[in-house]
């Protein structure tokens, strides 16, 4: 008796510990966004934001690198539960989900070499090569160049490959967000490059949260809702201050 007692008790534990993790996808793209080690997510700001949500909610988080063509699917059927630093534009159906307050506001520029000509329109990027993220959406004036066929869109996966691109030259200009930018600059890993004045978009950026599990859904945006009325997505900003001079480091209003 005394042993299925024991049995029956790491049964319950077991299930508890399950029961109380959060399956958060992401898809990788590098510092600051994320950082890996091996197959795991180890830290970056979705780690560390999607962490404090978690957390706030008393629970642990489980991290899932996903493809980004992929990753809509995995939180439509609840095989994640929430995805983070992520613009509704992004998604095919962003009304399948349930969004958070805006925790950041990223802006995506248009990088260029500091010899080249200055970037203040789109006319100027007729003819061009364009380095881009793959499976990533842009303002709709940059991906109506891309389906007319008018600029050539040259696409990688992770963030530093892009910026290779553009320093072999095997592109005419690359676009990137603000926060990664500023962070590979100090980092001495955007050598040679600046900011164009053309700025594609400005994102806010949220959490989706699946809605297949309606109590763990209502908890984490309780927790959302704690840490954004808190302000306490600059508090883990601090942690990057060194990368991202004090222009980049945007909370919403």
């Amino acid at each position: 008796m005394k042993h299925i007692l024991t049995f029956l008790f790491i049964l319950l534990c077991g299930h508890i510990a399950i029961a109380r993790t959060v399956d958060i996808g992401y898809t990788p793209h590098g510092l600051p966004f994320d950082e890996e080690k091996g197959d795991k997510l180890i830290g970056g700001l979705i780690y560390d934001i999607a962490s404090l949500i978690v957390s706030t909610a008393k629970l642990e988080p489980v991290f899932h690198s996903l493809p980004v063509n992929r990753i809509e699917d995995f939180l439509a059927s609840g095989h994640i539960q929430m995805l983070c630093l992520y613009n509704p534009n992004w998604l095919t159906f962003p009304e399948h989900f349930t969004w958070g307050p805006a925790l950041l506001r990223q802006r995506e520029f248009f990088i260029i070499r500091q010899q080249d000509e200055d970037i203040t329109h789109y006319e100027q990027l007729k003819s061009f090569n364009i380095g881009s993220h793959l499976g990533y959406i842009y303002s709709d004036t940059l991906m109506s160049l891309f389906d007319d066929g008018k600029a050539t869109r040259i696409s990688r996966r992770s963030t530093a490959e892009l910026y290779k691109l553009i320093q072999l030259k095997r592109v005419n200009v690359i676009i990137d967000n603000d926060y990664s930018f500023f962070y590979l600059k100090r980092q001495g890993k955007a050598n040679g490059l600046q900011l164009a004045s053309l700025i594609d978009n400005i994102y806010p950026l949220h959490c989706a949260l699946s809605q297949k599990k309606p109590k763990l859904n209502k908890e984490l945006l309780s927790a959302i809702n704690i840490i954004a009325n808190q302000n306490d997505v600059t508090k883990v900003l601090t942690h990057y201050k060194q990368y991202l001079p004090s222009s980049a480091n945007r909370t919403p209003n």
